[in-house]
Protein backbone atom coordinates (compact mmCIF):
# COMPACT_ATOMS: atom_id res chain seq x y z
CA UNK A 1 0.00 0.00 0.00
CA UNK A 2 2.75 2.49 0.82
CA UNK A 3 4.26 1.13 -2.60
CA UNK A 4 1.64 2.36 -4.26
CA UNK A 5 1.09 5.65 -2.62
CA UNK A 6 4.61 6.74 -3.00
CA UNK A 7 4.43 6.21 -6.90
CA UNK A 8 1.13 7.69 -7.54
CA UNK A 9 2.77 10.80 -5.41
CA UNK A 10 5.06 11.58 -8.23
CA UNK A 11 3.26 10.33 -11.58
CA UNK A 12 -0.08 11.13 -10.64
CA UNK A 13 0.70 14.75 -10.34
CA UNK A 14 0.12 17.14 -13.62
CA UNK A 15 -0.12 15.23 -16.95
CA UNK A 16 0.82 17.96 -19.12
CA UNK A 17 3.44 19.14 -16.75
CA UNK A 18 5.44 15.87 -16.98
CA UNK A 19 4.67 14.88 -20.74
CA UNK A 20 6.13 18.21 -21.60
CA UNK A 21 9.50 16.97 -21.35
CA UNK A 22 9.28 13.33 -22.21
CA UNK A 23 8.98 13.44 -26.04
CA UNK A 24 6.04 12.21 -28.26
CA UNK A 25 6.83 8.28 -26.67
CA UNK A 26 6.11 9.39 -23.09
CA UNK A 27 8.85 7.52 -22.20
CA UNK A 28 9.83 8.38 -17.99
CA UNK A 29 13.00 5.76 -18.45
CA UNK A 30 16.26 6.40 -19.48
CA UNK A 31 16.34 6.67 -23.40
CA UNK A 32 19.37 4.81 -25.43
CA UNK A 33 21.17 7.16 -27.81
CA UNK A 34 23.38 6.32 -30.52
CA UNK A 35 26.05 8.77 -29.49
CA UNK A 36 25.31 9.19 -25.61
CA UNK A 37 27.98 11.72 -25.08
CA UNK A 38 27.22 14.37 -27.56
CA UNK A 39 24.97 16.36 -25.06
CA UNK A 40 24.49 19.29 -27.14
CA UNK A 41 21.62 21.35 -27.04
CA UNK A 42 20.37 21.63 -30.38
CA UNK A 43 20.76 17.35 -30.16
CA UNK A 44 18.90 16.71 -26.93
CA UNK A 45 15.99 19.74 -28.12
CA UNK A 46 15.04 17.60 -31.46
CA UNK A 47 12.33 16.21 -31.78
CA UNK A 48 11.18 13.30 -34.62
CA UNK A 49 11.79 9.96 -35.61
CA UNK A 50 12.41 10.35 -38.98
CA UNK A 51 16.35 9.67 -40.93
CA UNK A 52 17.09 12.69 -41.38
CA UNK A 53 16.30 13.83 -37.90
CA UNK A 54 19.20 12.97 -36.60
CA UNK A 55 19.80 10.98 -33.27
CA UNK A 56 16.69 12.09 -31.13
CA UNK A 57 15.08 11.90 -27.87
CA UNK A 58 12.24 10.40 -29.83
CA UNK A 59 13.90 7.73 -31.79
CA UNK A 60 16.26 7.38 -28.50
CA UNK A 61 13.46 5.90 -26.62
CA UNK A 62 11.88 3.74 -29.37
CA UNK A 63 15.58 2.31 -30.00
CA UNK A 64 15.34 0.86 -25.88
CA UNK A 65 11.81 -0.35 -26.21
CA UNK A 66 12.42 -2.30 -29.41
CA UNK A 67 15.42 -3.75 -27.77
CA UNK A 68 13.70 -5.06 -24.94
CA UNK A 69 11.15 -6.73 -27.22
CA UNK A 70 13.11 -8.57 -29.52
CA UNK A 71 15.03 -9.62 -26.17
CA UNK A 72 11.67 -11.21 -25.29
CA UNK A 73 11.13 -12.59 -29.02
CA UNK A 74 7.71 -13.92 -28.15
CA UNK A 75 6.06 -17.06 -29.85
CA UNK A 76 2.54 -16.90 -31.03
CA UNK A 77 0.37 -17.00 -28.39
CA UNK A 78 3.02 -16.60 -25.79
CA UNK A 79 2.52 -14.10 -22.66
CA UNK A 80 4.67 -10.90 -21.79
CA UNK A 81 4.22 -8.86 -18.73
CA UNK A 82 5.86 -5.38 -18.52
CA UNK A 83 6.17 -4.93 -14.95
CA UNK A 84 5.69 -0.67 -14.61
CA UNK A 85 4.47 -0.20 -17.95
CA UNK A 86 4.12 3.99 -17.45
CA UNK A 87 2.86 5.47 -20.29
CA UNK A 88 2.36 2.00 -22.27
CA UNK A 89 5.22 2.66 -25.29
CA UNK A 90 6.90 -0.65 -24.15
CA UNK A 91 3.65 -2.28 -24.74
CA UNK A 92 2.38 -0.80 -27.75
CA UNK A 93 5.92 -1.19 -29.63
CA UNK A 94 5.79 -4.72 -28.76
CA UNK A 95 2.33 -5.74 -29.93
CA UNK A 96 3.50 -4.13 -32.98
CA UNK A 97 6.14 -5.84 -33.70
CA UNK A 98 5.14 -9.00 -32.01
CA UNK A 99 1.32 -9.30 -33.29
CA UNK A 100 0.78 -12.75 -32.31
CA UNK A 101 1.68 -12.79 -28.79
CA UNK A 102 -0.30 -11.17 -26.15
CA UNK A 103 1.37 -8.07 -24.29
CA UNK A 104 0.00 -7.42 -20.33
CA UNK A 105 0.98 -4.18 -18.14
CA UNK A 106 0.77 -3.23 -14.98
CA UNK A 107 1.81 0.21 -13.46
CA UNK A 108 0.24 1.91 -9.81
CA UNK A 109 -0.78 5.24 -11.64
CA UNK A 110 -3.91 5.64 -12.51
CA UNK A 111 -3.04 8.88 -14.77
CA UNK A 112 -0.78 6.32 -16.39
CA UNK A 113 -2.71 3.75 -17.28
CA UNK A 114 -5.33 5.89 -18.42
CA UNK A 115 -2.77 7.72 -21.14
CA UNK A 116 -1.63 4.12 -21.67
CA UNK A 117 -4.50 2.59 -22.60
CA UNK A 118 -5.99 5.60 -24.20
CA UNK A 119 -2.93 5.33 -26.93
CA UNK A 120 -3.42 1.30 -27.65
CA UNK A 121 -7.00 2.65 -28.38
CA UNK A 122 -6.00 4.95 -31.03
CA UNK A 123 -3.18 2.33 -32.14
CA UNK A 124 -5.81 0.13 -32.75
CA UNK A 125 -4.09 -2.50 -30.46
CA UNK A 126 -7.21 -4.19 -28.41
CA UNK A 127 -6.73 -7.33 -27.98
CA UNK A 128 -3.26 -7.58 -28.20
CA UNK A 129 -2.08 -5.30 -25.85
CA UNK A 130 -4.17 -4.71 -22.12
CA UNK A 131 -2.71 -2.47 -19.53
CA UNK A 132 -4.34 -1.93 -15.76
CA UNK A 133 -3.87 -0.03 -12.74
CA UNK A 134 -2.92 -2.04 -10.03
CA UNK A 135 0.20 -3.05 -7.97
CA UNK A 136 2.21 -5.68 -9.98
CA UNK A 137 1.83 -8.62 -7.02
CA UNK A 138 -1.63 -7.93 -8.50
CA UNK A 139 -0.99 -8.90 -12.14
CA UNK A 140 -1.86 -12.12 -12.08
CA UNK A 141 -5.36 -11.90 -10.58
CA UNK A 142 -5.67 -9.15 -12.57
CA UNK A 143 -5.09 -10.83 -16.36
CA UNK A 144 -6.06 -14.63 -15.07
CA UNK A 145 -2.62 -15.55 -15.53
CA UNK A 146 -0.50 -17.26 -13.04
CA UNK A 147 3.16 -17.69 -15.32
CA UNK A 148 3.84 -15.49 -18.08
CA UNK A 149 6.09 -16.41 -20.83
CA UNK A 150 8.54 -13.63 -20.39
CA UNK A 151 8.99 -10.50 -17.94
CA UNK A 152 10.10 -7.29 -18.68
CA UNK A 153 10.48 -4.14 -16.41
CA UNK A 154 12.01 -0.87 -17.10
CA UNK A 155 12.59 1.04 -14.21
CA UNK A 156 10.68 0.45 -11.74
CA UNK A 157 12.85 -1.91 -9.49
CA UNK A 158 13.55 1.32 -7.50
CA UNK A 159 10.25 1.78 -6.43
CA UNK A 160 9.79 -1.41 -4.41
CA UNK A 161 11.54 0.15 -1.56
CA UNK A 162 13.84 -0.50 1.00
CA UNK A 163 14.66 -4.70 1.44
CA UNK A 164 12.01 -4.64 -1.86
CA UNK A 165 14.40 -5.87 -4.65
CA UNK A 166 14.31 -9.44 -2.96
CA UNK A 167 10.76 -10.31 -2.66
CA UNK A 168 10.22 -8.50 -6.15
CA UNK A 169 13.05 -11.16 -8.09
CA UNK A 170 11.26 -14.15 -6.14
CA UNK A 171 7.56 -13.06 -7.63
CA UNK A 172 9.46 -12.56 -10.87
CA UNK A 173 10.40 -16.35 -11.23
CA UNK A 174 7.49 -17.89 -9.91
CA UNK A 175 5.82 -16.02 -12.32
CA UNK A 176 7.24 -16.59 -15.18
CA UNK A 177 8.31 -19.90 -16.74
CA UNK A 178 11.22 -22.01 -16.88
CA UNK A 179 13.39 -20.87 -19.94
CA UNK A 180 11.71 -17.53 -20.41
CA UNK A 181 12.97 -14.12 -20.79
CA UNK A 182 13.87 -11.75 -17.99
CA UNK A 183 15.41 -8.25 -18.39
CA UNK A 184 15.77 -5.85 -15.94
CA UNK A 185 16.56 -2.00 -16.27
CA UNK A 186 17.46 -0.59 -13.51
CA UNK A 187 19.49 2.47 -11.17
CA UNK A 188 22.00 1.35 -9.17
CA UNK A 189 24.55 2.47 -7.14
CA UNK A 190 28.33 1.93 -6.21
CA UNK A 191 28.85 0.72 -2.89
CA UNK A 192 30.26 2.38 -0.29
CA UNK A 193 29.57 0.93 2.83
CA UNK A 194 27.23 4.14 3.96
CA UNK A 195 23.44 3.89 4.02
CA UNK A 196 21.62 5.53 0.80
CA UNK A 197 20.04 8.25 3.05
CA UNK A 198 22.91 9.54 4.09
CA UNK A 199 24.05 10.98 0.62
CA UNK A 200 22.36 14.57 0.39
CA UNK A 201 21.12 14.27 -2.89
CA UNK A 202 19.42 11.24 -2.30
CA UNK A 203 17.75 12.44 0.40
CA UNK A 204 16.77 15.03 -1.92
CA UNK A 205 15.01 13.11 -3.80
CA UNK A 206 12.90 10.84 -1.18
CA UNK A 207 12.09 14.33 0.33
CA UNK A 208 10.74 16.01 -2.62
CA UNK A 209 10.49 14.27 -5.63
CA UNK A 210 11.01 9.82 -5.55
CA UNK A 211 9.40 9.52 -2.13
CA UNK A 212 10.29 5.35 -1.17
CA UNK A 213 12.84 4.83 -3.46
CA UNK A 214 15.78 2.58 -3.39
CA UNK A 215 19.16 1.71 -5.01
CA UNK A 216 20.80 -1.74 -4.42
CA UNK A 217 24.01 -1.99 -5.90
CA UNK A 218 25.10 -4.05 -9.21
CA UNK A 219 26.77 -6.61 -6.89
CA UNK A 220 23.62 -6.99 -4.86
CA UNK A 221 21.33 -7.05 -7.45
CA UNK A 222 23.55 -9.71 -9.33
CA UNK A 223 23.65 -11.90 -6.23
CA UNK A 224 19.63 -11.85 -6.13
CA UNK A 225 19.35 -12.68 -9.60
CA UNK A 226 21.61 -15.61 -9.60
CA UNK A 227 20.58 -16.88 -6.33
CA UNK A 228 16.98 -16.97 -7.20
CA UNK A 229 16.78 -19.12 -10.56
CA UNK A 230 18.12 -16.74 -13.13
CA UNK A 231 21.17 -16.93 -15.72
CA UNK A 232 22.64 -13.52 -17.06
CA UNK A 233 22.83 -13.39 -20.75
CA UNK A 234 24.13 -9.69 -21.14
CA UNK A 235 24.83 -6.78 -18.84
CA UNK A 236 24.41 -3.48 -20.43
CA UNK A 237 25.49 -0.18 -18.77
CA UNK A 238 23.65 2.73 -19.73
CA UNK A 239 24.85 5.14 -17.40
CA UNK A 240 25.75 8.29 -19.88
CA UNK A 241 23.01 7.17 -21.63
CA UNK A 242 20.63 8.33 -18.62
CA UNK A 243 23.37 11.44 -18.37
CA UNK A 244 21.87 12.60 -21.89
CA UNK A 245 18.10 11.51 -20.85
CA UNK A 246 17.37 14.03 -18.07
CA UNK A 247 19.67 16.39 -19.51
CA UNK A 248 17.30 16.43 -22.55
CA UNK A 249 14.29 16.67 -19.96
CA UNK A 250 16.14 19.52 -17.95
CA UNK A 251 16.26 21.31 -21.22
CA UNK A 252 12.83 21.03 -22.46
CA UNK A 253 11.23 21.75 -19.00
CA UNK A 254 13.12 24.50 -18.42
CA UNK A 255 12.03 25.79 -22.07
CA UNK A 256 8.30 25.55 -20.22
CA UNK A 257 9.17 26.76 -17.01
CA UNK A 258 6.80 29.33 -17.03
CA UNK A 259 3.88 27.32 -17.82
CA UNK A 260 5.70 24.60 -15.58
CA UNK A 261 4.82 26.79 -12.48
CA UNK A 262 1.17 27.75 -13.21
CA UNK A 263 0.57 23.65 -13.82
CA UNK A 264 2.48 22.48 -10.48
CA UNK A 265 3.93 25.47 -8.37
CA UNK A 266 7.16 27.02 -7.90
CA UNK A 267 8.79 24.42 -4.94
CA UNK A 268 7.74 21.49 -7.30
CA UNK A 269 9.37 22.43 -10.46
CA UNK A 270 12.50 23.81 -8.20
CA UNK A 271 12.66 20.65 -7.05
CA UNK A 272 12.58 18.67 -10.47
CA UNK A 273 15.42 21.27 -11.90
CA UNK A 274 17.71 20.21 -8.79
CA UNK A 275 16.43 16.02 -9.25
CA UNK A 276 16.85 16.62 -13.38
CA UNK A 277 20.33 18.58 -13.63
CA UNK A 278 21.62 16.98 -9.89
CA UNK A 279 20.78 13.18 -12.10
CA UNK A 280 22.69 14.64 -15.32
CA UNK A 281 25.77 15.35 -13.36
CA UNK A 282 25.83 12.10 -11.27
CA UNK A 283 25.30 10.30 -14.48
CA UNK A 284 28.13 11.24 -16.34
CA UNK A 285 31.65 9.73 -17.07
CA UNK A 286 34.09 11.70 -18.82
CA UNK A 287 36.17 9.87 -22.17
CA UNK A 288 38.98 10.69 -23.93
CA UNK A 289 39.23 12.56 -27.09
CA UNK A 290 41.72 11.25 -29.94
CA UNK A 291 44.42 9.23 -29.02
CA UNK A 292 44.66 10.58 -24.93
CA UNK A 293 44.03 8.29 -22.57
CA UNK A 294 40.21 8.26 -21.32
CA UNK A 295 39.78 10.23 -18.12
CA UNK A 296 37.87 8.11 -16.80
CA UNK A 297 35.48 9.40 -13.36
CA UNK A 298 32.90 7.06 -11.94
CA UNK A 299 29.59 8.13 -12.00
CA UNK A 300 27.40 8.34 -8.32
CA UNK A 301 24.88 6.38 -10.03
CA UNK A 302 24.65 3.70 -12.99
CA UNK A 303 21.89 2.30 -14.82
CA UNK A 304 21.95 -1.24 -15.86
CA UNK A 305 19.89 -3.44 -18.01
CA UNK A 306 20.32 -7.34 -17.07
CA UNK A 307 18.73 -9.75 -20.03
CA UNK A 308 18.32 -13.19 -17.52
CA UNK A 309 16.71 -16.71 -18.67
CA UNK A 310 14.92 -18.34 -16.26
CA UNK A 311 16.53 -21.80 -15.13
Amino acid sequence: ERSVVNVRSHYDISEEFINAYLGATLSYSCAWWEDPYDLSSEKLLKNGFGADDGDTLDKAQVRKFTHAANYANPLESETVLDVGCGNGEQIIIGAKLYPSAKWYGVTASKVQATEANRRIIAEGLEGIAHIQCCEYREAPAVFGIEEFDHILSTGMACHVGPDGQEPYTKWVRDHMRQGGRYMLHVMMRPWTGKPLESFVGAAFNMEYVWPGFDWDTYGEWIRMIEENGFHIMESINLSQHYAATTASWYLRMMGNRERSVELVGEQTVRAWEIYLSGASTNFLTKRGIGDQRADFSPPTITVRRLLCVKL
